[in-house]
């Protein structure tokens, strides 16, 4: 009985002796511990850092004539350095590439530093956070392969890019999804081989273009995909003037659309309906057989394109043709007077329609056996290139209707 007690005696001193010890490990080791005097060290740290009381002239750096403490000095290389590391390691981070592949994708901020440095397959958001573009870059411009994407989700551009510009050949859309343009791009614009898409899906053009307009050989279709029209194109326009003097079954294998004849005497007045031209003919030779020869290309535009310029006002005409050679008032011609009723019908052009007797052959053909020799309209002729372009307006310094080509005289 008595072994017995002195052995828990024994037992009750040690653990007195250990019990203080272990408690004391167990808080030494313990996570609020650690934590505790890790940021009292870093206080400390901050604190002496922080100090940036300079107390004799070795504590200053000069620069420049001005004092600067060096304890100040290294205090903003710390605080520049933390937010730095923060904003190249904080502002992107790393997803898994949505097909599975092992390979990461790196996400990062449009205006991220680091993005600068990157060169390879990304993703990079926009100002709101959307998704803006997925493809690759090289030091930080999209390069390659990539597709860009407007901030409601929609692809505005999938292709090949170089320097975060459009290059090479690529697709462009309209805001709705829809495709717009599919072919070669240069520096953003259209440049070379390409098709061009009506906002409902129907093939418009198909052909060359340069400096993100038709340029060049192509063909223009209907909405329906029917090609009506093959020739040359300049500044995203026809070349009107290709036409004069050629003969109307030469024109009849360029155009392949409706056509609408009208016949008086030994000439004749055709309207291309699925184009904005109608052209006069005179008969070459005495023949009937001898055929017809455009002389006039009638264009159905209020508005002339110089270059990458609409002209819709007289004073723009001027501005690119100089002074007219002839400006007043001209007794309406068949052409004139069968467009300004044609306009009437179409929209509100504030000019009273033009009397006219026609005959109606067939479906598509019609004589015309008369037109109001009163009735007069306002005309600016231009001469240019040994062509003459006279515009058709309502009254003085108005805007014209439409405008008539023919050549000059010297033209070839």
């Amino acid at each position: 009985m008595g072994g017995t007690n002195i052995f828990t005696v024994l037992i009750t001193t040690i653990k007195a002796k250990v019990t203080p010890l272990v408690t004391k490990f167990k808080y030494w080791t313990s996570w609020s511990f650690l934590k505790a005097k890790v940021i009292s060290k870093i206080r400390d740290f901050f604190t002496t850092i922080l100090d940036i009381r300079p107390k004799h002239k070795r504590d200053y750096y000069e620069i420049f004539g001005w004092m600067v403490s060096k304890k100040l000095a290294f205090a903003a290389v710390i605080v520049i350095g933390v937010f730095s590391l923060y904003y190249l390691f904080g502002l992107h981070h790393i997803l898994s590439d949505e097909n599975g592949d092992t390979r990461s994708v790196k996400t990062y901020s449009y205006d991220s530093f680091l993005l600068r440095f990157a060169s390879d397959k990304v993703k990079i958001t926009g100002d709101s956070g959307y998704l803006a573009y997925e493809g690759y870059v090289d030091s930080g411009a999209a390069t390659g392969e990539g597709t860009l994407y407007g901030p409601a989700g929609n692809v505005v551009y999938r292709g090949l890019f170089d320097k975060s510009m459009y290059n090479g050949h690529g697709y462009f859309y309209y805001p709705d999804g829809t495709l717009c343009y599919q072919g070669n791009f240069k520096d953003n614009l259209y440049e070379g081989d390409g098709k061009l898409y009506r906002e409902n899906g129907s093939l418009e053009y198909a052909g060359q273009f340069a400096l993100g307009l038709k340029e060049g050989e192509g063909t223009l279709y209907d909405v329906s995909n029917k090609p009506v029209y093959t020739g040359n194109f300049v500044n995203d326009c026809l070349q009107y003037s290709e036409l004069l003097g050629k003969m109307t079954t030469e024109a009849a294998e360029k155009y392949t659309g409706r056509q609408i004849l009208y016949s008086e005497d030994d000439s004749v007045v055709i309207r291309y309906s699925d184009l904005d031209m109608l052209v006069t003919a005179k008969r070459d030779g005495d023949s009937v057989d001898d055929g017809y020869e455009i002389d006039g290309v009638y264009v159905v535009n209020d508005s002339f394109r110089d270059g990458y310029r609409d002209c819709a006002t007289i004073r723009d005409l001027k501005q690119v043709f100089g002074n007219p050679s002839y400006e007043g008032n001209s007794v309406i011609t068949p052409a004139e007077a069968l467009l300004i009723n044609e306009l009437n019908i179409q929209k509100d052009i504030k000019m009273p329609s033009v009397t006219m007797d026609l005959t109606q052959d067939f479906t598509e053909a019609y004589t015309i056996n008369s037109v109001d020799d009163q009735y007069e309209i306002y005309l600016y002729s231009f001469q240019q290139d040994g062509l003459v372009y006279n515009f058709i307006c309502r009254d003085k310094n108005e805007g014209f209707l439409f405008y008539f080509i023919e050549k000059g005289e010297g033209g070839n």
